[in-house]
């Protein structure tokens, strides 16, 4: 009791002037005080907000869990394994349909791109001077691959001295899993 009235007797002492310095700066500090506790509070809410925002999205996956199991499993009852290509196998078989084709193709080197379930492979083809037929064709030969070969990128040009002939760039797109995943 004896500090609360020291505090007391000296809080009387002080004139009108104190008294009101005081009273501002103590509402000063109590106003930076509640500044940093609703900065704190904030922060809180909006981390609290989003993991709420993640369980839910969560829980809707854990929800949809036997349709994406079945959904699963009608991918790989139509995918084999091993039929996906590396890099060695899609240059032979891009290889094999031109030469079916009858085109004269020239095939650039795989270019390879590892990852932890599989590797990418991209190659080239270069194709000269084909009928537009016989490029639809191989074009259609090369989809017949899918889902294992895609073409991810054509250019066609007309030849300048024979403008039925075209002169072609296919770069097909494969990939090769890797055996740990099977």
């Amino acid at each position: 009791m004896i500090k609360l009235d020291s505090i007391k007797n000296l809080y009387q002492n002080l004139t009108v002037r104190e008294k009101v310095l005081l009273l501002a700066f103590s509402c000063i500090v109590v106003g930076v005080w509640l500044y940093f506790l609703k900065d704190s509070i904030s922060s809180q809410y909006d981390a609290i907000t989003l993991l709420d925002d993640k369980h839910q999205h969560q829980q809707n996956v854990l929800a949809k869990k036997q349709e994406i199991q079945a959904k699963l499993n009608t991918v790989l009852d139509r995918f084999d394994p091993n039929a996906t290509f590396d890099d060695a196998r899609l240059a032979g078989r891009m290889d094999t349909i031109a030469r079916e084709a009858k085109l004269s193709a020239d095939l650039l080197k795989p270019y390879t791109k590892e990852g932890t379930l599989f590797n990418t492979h991209q190659l080239e083809i270069q194709i000269r001077s084909a009928s537009l037929k016989d490029l639809v064709l191989f074009v259609l030969r090369i989809e017949a691959e899918s889902p294992y070969v895609k073409i991810h990128r054509m250019s066609i040009e007309p030849q300048k001295a024979n403008r039925e002939l075209l002169d072609s760039r296919i770069v097909v797109t494969s990939f090769k899993l890797k055996q740990s995943n099977f």
